[in-house]
């Protein structure tokens, strides 16, 4: 009994229930095993190359694997021995693989189906946009595509999670009156903040960050309930939250009119360094907080609105951010589960792992490796999406439109 589903943002079809594929089955007469194929290694410096970092703070070399004769690839399991000469790949059970990686081939069929190179870079990038994600405008690269999959496929197979927290959202956040008492806020990139403001005193916003980030600026809308009185704002720094020091040329004087409501305050190269060297996303302070401070002779209230601060990095996350954003769609849209990099996605539910086509039906497939034609498995276990033709008429596979780097 066919069902109703949603495969991507084309119009509703009529599917046929999904059944769990068997790798290299035999009783198919229709598809023939994938043998005698081939893979040199990898050239260091191809331009598909990228690396991922995951949570555990473990990093990895990503890149499409390509086989002789005309197949692509990818790694089935992170714990893999990779080939360094000549090495010869077949096509085996799911059951006989030599791997300690686990995960669903229905999961793996869904991500698979769903990216590149099943799915040509212009078409994902208008799947990923349409979803909601803040992608670049041009098309996505697809060095960031193909690692945003593998780190997909890693996550079903190996149970790895690509780091994914941004680097601008505070794991914690502290309002501190003049008095000395704290009140805790929910964490979030863009922050209220509503407080009293003594004369002459100094109220703080602390805010503690994932990491140690450099900042180029901070900003803030100034609400209607702040006094018309001038206000003092500044930046300060700290490594431990305990001693404190003004970030230079900081300062900003919220004029008593309040004539400019928003109010951006860009910082110097470097204001914010803590030491030379490393990632500039990782060189700057845990520990920020605003301090205001009113005029001396009048108290006042404070209503400071969309709170942020603006990284040094190009990039809001560990990884690269389309890597991040492709990788978030794979598993929000496959597997069903809340996105994290952006919490207030509404989540659909999870793609089918394949659409189905009288003429053409897509299977994912489970290659290992030796160093003589069938020879003891000894390599990474790899993964290749086919199309396959069914029934009397045959379709030519779909045309990429990316030539093969």
């Amino acid at each position: 009994m066919a069902i109703e589903v949603w495969s991507d943002p084309t119009p509703r079809v009529a599917l046929h229930p999904l059944s769990l594929p068997t790798l290299g089955r035999d009783a198919d007469a229709l598809v023939a095993p994938l043998t005698g194929l081939s893979r040199v290694r990898g050239g260091t410096y191809s331009p598909t190359v990228g690396v991922v970092r995951f949570d555990d703070g473990t990093t990895a070399h990503t890149d499409l694997i390509r086989l002789n004769p005309s197949i692509d690839a990818y790694s089935l399991d992170f714990h893999g021995r990779s080939p360094r000469q000549l090495s010869h790949y077949r096509e085996t059970r799911w059951t006989d693989l030599p791997s300690r990686a686990g995960g669903s081939p229905d999961l793996l069929l869904a991500i698979l189906n769903h990216s590149y190179p099943h799915i040509s870079p212009r078409r994902l990038t208008e799947r990923v946009r349409a979803a909601g994600y803040p992608i670049s405008r041009g098309q996505l690269p697809v060095h960031a595509i193909i690692s945003a999959t593998q780190a997909a496929i890693w996550h079903v197979t190996n149970g790895l999670d690509l780091d994914v927290r941004p680097l601008d959202l505070p794991v914690r956040v502290a309002s501190r009156s003049a008095d000395g008492r704290t009140r805790r806020q929910m964490p979030s990139a863009a922050l209220d903040w509503r407080a009293a403001l003594p004369a002459g005193r100094t109220v703080h916003l602390e805010l503690e960050m994932l990491g140690a980030p450099q900042l180029s600026a901070y900003s803030f809308e100034v609400g209607p309930h702040t006094g018309h009185h001038p206000v003092s704002v500044q930046l300060e720094q700290s490594a431990d939250g305990i001693d404190w020091s003004v970030v230079s040329r900081s300062q900003v004087s919220v004029s008593g009119h309040h004539h400019v409501r928003a109010i951006r305050r860009t910082l110097g190269v470097g204001a914010t360094l803590s030491h030379a060297g490393g990632d500039v996303a990782e060189s700057g302070y845990r520990h920020y907080r605003l301090a205001v401070t009113g005029p001396a002779d009048r108290d006042g209230v404070l209503d400071l609105r969309d709170v942020r601060l603006h990284l040094s990095a190009r990039s809001r996350f560990r990884n690269d951010e389309d890597v991040v954003h492709v990788y978030d769609y794979l598993l929000t849209h496959t597997l069903g589960r809340p996105s994290r990099s952006l919490p207030h996605l509404v989540v659909p539910d999870a793609l089918p792992a394949r659409t189905h086509d009288r003429h053409r039906a897509t299977r994912v497939r489970a290659l290992v490796g030796s160093r003589t034609f069938g020879g003891p498995d000894e390599f990474t276990p790899l993964i290749v999406l086919t199309t396959d033709a069914t029934g009397d008429r045959r379709l030519p596979a779909e045309p990429r439109d990316l030539a093969r780097i």
